[in-house]
Formats: C-alpha cells, sequence, structure tokens
C-alpha cells in the first residue's frame, strides 16, 4: 500500500527560520506506523509545497503519485487550496482513499467537521486531534479484515455506503507520549538530507495557560512531556547531524522553567562538544520568563526567540486569561535584547476588549523595542477556542470558513480592521527600516503608528489594497510599488526634518526591500520539488 502524505505549508514565514523541507507532524505518523506487523507492506512518498504553489501543479504530482492513500496535514492557511485539489484528484481517480487531519480538525469542532464531509464528497477520512493512533487504526483496517472495524476506530469521521458521514466517540489524547517511538532515533527522518536546514522536535505537548484566542491545548490544558532522556537522545543525534536551525516546536517551552533551562545547558554542551554552528529558536510564554532562562538561552545558541506578547490592555488580556507584571516584562525584553538575543514579540489586533487606540498603543510599545522582528496578527476565531465558543457574546462577526478572520465587533468596525490589516501589511514589509523610522520618531515627536496610518491615508488608498508576503505575481508588483511610494513619502514628508544619513538610509533599504521581493517572488515561481522516501 503506498500512502502519499501532503504538506502545503504557509508563505507567512519569518526569514530568520529556514525553511521546512519535512513535517514533524507526519514523521510521528510514519514513526507510530512501524508498530504495525504490516509494515513491510507499506511505502512512503511525501509531497510539499508552499501555499503560492499551483493547485495544477500539486494535482499532477499527487495523481502521478498513484497514491491508495492520500493523508492531508491541514491548517487555516491550506484548507481552502486542499479542497480544491481533492476534488479534481478524486475525480481522475475516485480509488484514491483520502484522509483529512491536523489542526483543523478538533474534537471540540466535530459538527464544522462533519459539515465540511458532508459538503466535500472528496473527502473519506478525518482523524480529530491527535491522530498517531487513530491513523495506526485506519490503516490497519484497510489492510486487514480481522483488524478493528471503521465503527471501532476512536476520533474518526468517516462514511458509509450512504454517504452520511459518522462521528465515533472522542480519542482521549495519548497519556504516554513516549508510546511514540523517535522519528529520529528510529531513522524514520533522514538527518543526513537535513543538514544546514531546519529540524523540529517536540519536548513536550499541551499547554497550561488555555488562552482564549490558542488552540495549542488541543483540548486539555494538561502538559505531556516526552522523557527527558529520549530528548536529550534527539537533541545529540540532530547536533551531530549539523543542522542550520533547531526549532524546539512546544506550545511553551518554558511553561516548566526547571525543565527547559536543563534542556538549554544540555543543547550548549552538545555545541561545544561537536563544535557545532547550530541554533536554536522557540517560543515562550513572556509571562515565566527569568534572567537565568535568558542567558541560557543566549548560551544554548538560540538566535529567535518568538514571546505572544498580544496586547497591553488590561482588559483584553483579562478577556484572553492573562494576567501581567508590565514593568517586569518590559525589564525582562531589555536584559533579552542586551544578551544579543534576537526576539520577535507577537501582537493581535481585534481582540475583544481591545480597540483601535489601545492597540496602536500596543504597537508603538513594541516597535520603539530595538527588536529587529515584529509579528502582526489579525484575531482568528480558531476551531476549538474560547473565543469562538463565545463569539456571539462577545459581539465578534467572523469568516465562517478558514481562516476564520474577524470582519467587526462591538470594539472595531469593519473599516478599522480593514485599515488595521494595510497597516500589519505596510509595516511588516518594512521592517528593515524600522531604524530609519525611529530616526523620524525622535525628530518630529510623532508615534510610530502615526508615520504609517498617515501614508495609508493620504496615499495607499488611492493606490490600491496589497498582500503580504508575497504569493502572487500581482502581490509582487503591488508589494514593490508600495514600497516605493512609502519610501517617497518618508522622503518628502520628513526629510528637512532628519540627517542626510538617514535619508540615504531610507534610499538603500528602500532599494534593498525592493530587490528582496523580486528575488522572494522568483523562488516562489520555480517548480515545486517533492520528496518520495520508499521503506522497503
Amino acid at each position: 500500500m503506498r500512502i502519499v502524505f501532503l504538506d502545503i505549508y504557509s508563505d507567512d514565514h519569518n526569514p530568520n527560520i529556514p525553511k521546512w523541507k519535512y513535517s514533524l507532524a507526519i514523521a510521528y505518523l510514519k514513526s507510530y506506523l512501524t508498530k504495525s506487523k504490516y509494515y513491510d507492506k507499506l511505502d512512503f512518498i511525501h509531497l510539499k509545497f508552499y501555499e503560492s504553489v499551483s493547485s495544477e501543479f500539486v494535482e499532477n504530482e499527487i495523481i502521478s503519485s498513484c497514491p491508495d492513500v492520500l493523508a492531508v496535514s491541514c491548517y487555516v492557511w491550506n484548507i481552502k487550496k486542499v479542497l480544491e485539489v481533492l476534488s479534481k484528484c478524486k475525480k481522475i481517480n475516485p480509488a484514491i482513499k483520502v484522509v483529512l487531519g491536523g489542526a483543523e480538525f478538533m474534537q471540540s469542532s466535530k459538527e464544522q467537521s462533519i459539515n465540511l464531509m458532508a459538503e466535500n464528497s472528496s473527502i473519506d477520512f478525518i482523524v480529530l486531534s491527535e491522530g498517531e493512533i487513530t491513523f495506526f487504526e485506519l490503516i490497519e483496517s484497510f489492510l486487514d479484515k480481522d483488524a478493528k472495524q471503521l465503527s471501532d476506530i476512536n476520533g474518526l469521521i468517516y462514511k458509509k455506503d450512504n454517504h452520511i458521514p459518522i462521528s465515533n466517540p472522542p480519542r482521549e489524547n495519548m497519556l504516554n507520549i513516549n508510546d511514540i517511538p523517535s522519528p529520529y532515533l528510529n531513522g524514520t527522518v533522514d538527518l543526513n538530507s537535513l543538514r544546514n536546514e531546519l529540524i523540529a522536535i517536540e519536548t513536550q505537548r499541551g499547554c497550561p495557560y488555555g488562552c482564549a484566542y490558542c488552540n495549542y491545548t488541543k483540548g486539555s490544558t494538561k502538559i505531556r512531556l516526552f522523557e527527558t532522556d529520549r530528548v536529550l537522545k534527539e537533541l545529540e543525534l540532530i547536533i551531530q547531524h549539523q543542522p542550520r536551525q533547531i526549532f524546539l516546536m512546544d506550545p511553551t517551552f518554558n511553561s516548566i522553567k526547571k525543565r527547559s533551562k536543563g534542556i538549554l545547558e544540555a543543547i550548549k554542551i552538545m555545541r561545544e562538544k561537536y563544535k557545532s554552528k547550530t541554533t536554536i529558536s522557540t517560543e515562550m510564554f513572556p509571562e515565566n520568563l527569568d534572567e537565568e532562562l535568558i542567558v541560557l538561552c543566549k548560551d544554548a545558541g538560540m538566535n529567535y526567540l518568538q514571546i505572544g506578547i498580544q496586547t497591553f490592555n488590561e482588559k483584553a488580556l483579562k478577556l484572553m486569561g492573562r494576567t501581567r507584571n508590565e514593568a517586569k516584562l518590559r525589564s525582562l525584553i531589555s536584559f533579552a535584547l542586551k544578551q544579543g538575543l534576537n526576539i520577535a514579540p507577537q501582537i493581535i489586533y481585534g481582540l475583544p476588549g481591545d480597540d483601535i487606540a489601545s492597540f496602536y498603543n500596543t504597537f508603538n510599545n513594541i516597535y520603539m523595542l530595538q527588536c529587529a522582528d515584529c509579528q502582526i496578527s489579525k484575531l482568528l476565531l480558531l476551531p476549538g477556542t474560547v473565543y469562538l465558543t463565545r463569539a456571539k457574546e462577545l459581539g465578534i462577526i467572523y469568516e465562517k470558513n478558514a481562516p476564520y478572520s474577524i470582519i467587526e465587533s462591538i470594539d472595531f468596525t469593519k473599516d478599522e480592521i480593514l485599515l488595521l490589516d494595510n497597516f500589519r501589511n505596510l509595516t511588516l514589509m518594512t521592517l528593515q527600516m524600522k531604524q530609519e523610522i525611529m530616526n523620524i520618531q525622535l525628530s518630529v515627536n510623532v508615534n510610530y503608528h502615526e508615520i504609517f496610518i498617515e501614508f495609508i491615508n493620504n496615499s495607499l488608498s488611492k493606490i490600491f489594497d496589497f498582500s503580504w508576503p508575497i504569493i502572487s505575481k500581482n502581490d509582487s508588483i503591488n508589494a514593490k510599488i508600495v514600497i516605493n511610494n512609502f519610501g517617497d513619502y518618508l522622503l518628502n514628508v520628513y526629510g528637512n526634518k532628519i540627517d542626510e544619513q538617514t535619508k540615504l538610509s531610507i534610499i538603500n533599504k528602500k532599494r534593498s526591500i525592493i530587490q528582496m521581493i523580486e528575488y522572494t517572488f522568483l523562488q516562489k515561481s520555480l517548480p515545486n520539488s517533492r520528496v518520495g522516501i520508499r521503506i522497503q
């Protein structure tokens, strides 16, 4: 039996993190299948693309792979394209068994998943929440008439002969995640092929915080740990293969500080032992940082640390289930920057309890930090989140299909959300100009957000809407026009109030960003490659 795994990654990619060459989720599925007595009867192909790829190209690659089973990881950024691709593939080869899973399909969004299957005849099976055991049992049911029948596989939605979806009882999260064989230690992941690439590793599953906008908890705030000895063996093996970067893919790596500190100390020793230049990156909960942890991050070679600040508005923080000592947080961020860490603060617009003025306040407080990066996101009412269940109560109108973006609310008008869409795109596009914009702010004494909003109101609205990141040729053309006009705008409006060095730097940065846009689109225009791994 041939199992073809399909991944379509997001183009919203951070330049400080290398692009994906494989999927950890799929590695776990394949690794768990090694426990099957039918494993030798399986072979695997992994198709990997980014969302800018044409649907036709993906369809051709799937059909030419001749799958018996097509298993797809589904997320907010790819589900629309996935459904389009599957519909055409099923028409060409109706015998393909299509299995969907991933973050789009949580137990808490079961009814939505059932409706999606009912509306799309190309979907045969949906795996809800964690998939290793459910997928294992499903594959065995295809191979052995004496294995579990479909009706006995918990966590599965499937269709019977009448094509009406049937949802089985839920599958509880795996209590002992160490039952999943390590895809690194058993060779499921070919580390030799990932030298100088990005490698992800989980040290734990679950998140104790339960923030209202997030579905990282997967329905439970209970943390489940991979055994420390296993994690350290995986890390040592990975570091020996000299990847460019290791991404510690935990929802909150520092949820158990003592453990995270021990892992960072071990990474430091391993990098010294193997004279490794491998860097690490992860995401941490800001309220659980301390100076010792920050120093260990630096010593372990961390070059990119994401911290979910989201907002400085106390009302919005309370509604999302967060508390914060703002003075302590600012002090820790300042300390981390002095240590040389590349901090990437994350903020969200559209949050309940927030409004456009307080969002601008959050942005200004973030932008003034000496961080090279900043992540700005629109509120998404993701499957399985508190905000989704409370949307009516909170007065939120949102898109019913992925990516489930907020449209308007009692706190934000529709026009304000559209304005902030352009604001986000422009501020992220011009991050290379951050120092020059900070120089302007010092000279003119305006708020940072006002520099961008004035341009959007006076110039951008007369051009067109534009998107970021670059996905299409049209995006590339529009983005280059916008960045050229923005650079000219800064020089025309503020040129007589800034020094010559800042003026020259704006010109050079404008040219550099345009070149980057051209290069980015050129890379996206190249044919997407696939990787086939056959296991005898």
